[in-house]
């Protein structure tokens, strides 16, 4: 899994439960006590958001802390889902974040007040055929691209268009389609399987990493986010790259992206060489974006390449694509979720007697100049 700044100044690699940062050519890892689903940098730069499997968010710091492993215990956790939870993105001005599962669910809540609710984005529906059914209601991906927008891609083909706060579906475009026009893409059908893990916005521009195909591709939307950006023949504006030959897609990151310049850079993880390589993107006005040709990058560390071919994400998100005859790890967890619940439901009490205590106990704090209390 891979999370970047813009700028590139800060690139974050995580694999199992090793997370690495690199930082303008420093490399620190963290060793957590989870294991990774997804990953959001918070606005100030300095921690970090971790989604996990069982629907959990928590916050990690990045800095001012000198052990190699991080404890992350219940104090740390701002939210939870019943269900798988696949992505998490926050606004902006960090005011909203956003969270989204596997029954087709788009949260937006307070990131200083998760518990309350701003709105429900639902859209994103299964296919009319049900090949892969799980997958098809999962929502893979969500970003930000302001404080009020946010973009959507989940195993139905669509990319999708929101006001966040309102719960409005602005604008929406089936991708699998454009996929003919990569070079060296090849579809057996329109009802192929469709897997997005990643998905990042980067100005008026949606990069979107395919598992199911092994590419990668850029859509681009209209200044003001109010739809996507189209042609004469309102057909969408799409590009893309295959990746390296027998090499599989993993994951994808943003950086070195110049404004003024009009192009940044994409980077990705391959399997099963633990490979990464980037191409330079180009912004173009009136026709989607151009690629460079593919770049060798930097190698993995040697705490990342002992976790090849375990990716949490990844293999979360390709067990809920298994077909009815095999669908084993879904299986599993619906039969263990009244279980999970009830748990959660324990926690959740727990948690609030235990601040129930914690304000008596200040409440009974005697106060200078006014004496003990009286018991």
């Amino acid at each position: 899994m891979l999370a970047s700044l813009p700028d590139g100044s800060r690139i974050l690699v995580a694999a199992g439960s090793v997370v690495a940062c690199f930082d303008q050519g420093v490399c620190m890892t963290r060793n957590l006590k989870k294991k990774v689903g997804c990953l959001a940098f918070m606005p100030d730069e300095q921690s970090v958001l971790l989604g996990e499997k069982s629907g959990y968010v928590v916050r990690v710091p990045l800095d001012g802390n000198k052990s190699n492993s991080v404890q992350i215990d219940n104090e740390d956790t701002l939210i939870g889902h019943l269900s798988l939870l696949t992505g998490i993105a926050l606004n902006k001005e960090g005011r909203l974040l956003g969270s989204c599962d596997r029954d087709e669910k788009i949260r937006i809540s307070r990131s200083s007040q998760p518990h309350v609710i701003e709105s429900f984005c639902l859209g994103h529906t299964k296919l009319v055929f049900l090949v892969f059914y799980p997958l098809t209601r999962s929502i893979f991906g969500i970003a930000f691209l302001d404080d009020n927008h946010m973009v959507s891609v989940a195993g139905d083909g669509f990319v999708r268009l929101w006001h966040a706060l309102e719960g409005q579906e602005l604008d929406a475009i089936k991708l699998v389609p454009h996929l003919n026009s990569i070079r060296g893409c090849v579809m057996d059908n329109e009802n192929q399987e469709f897997l997005a893990p990643r998905l990042i916005i980067i100005g008026c521009t949606i990069v979107l990493g395919v598992r199911s195909h092994d590419c990668i591709v850029t859509v681009k939307l209209s200044e003001d986010f109010s739809t996507f950006a189209r042609d004469d023949t309102n057909d969408a504006f799409v590009s893309g790259v295959l990746c390296p030959r027998n090499e599989h897609f993993v994951d994808c990151c943003v950086v070195n992206h110049r404004i003024t310049e009009k192009d940044f850079e994409v980077v990705c993880m391959t399997e099963p060489l633990s490979r990464f390589v980037s191409w330079t993107v180009v912004y173009c006005r009136d026709s989607a974006l151009e690629w460079s040709q593919m770049r060798e990058w930097d190698a993995l560390p040697p705490e990342l390449t002992t976790e090849n071919g375990w990716f949490p994400r990844l293999q979360m998100l390709m067990e809920m694509g298994k077909s009815f005859i095999s669908m084993s790890g879904v299986d599993a967890y619906e039969r263990s979720k009244e279980e999970a619940h009830k748990r959660i439901r324990d926690r959740h009490q727990r948690h609030q007697a235990k601040r129930k205590r914690q304000k008596v106990m200040a409440n009974a704090t005697p106060v200078e100049g006014k004496g003990t209390p009286i018991s």
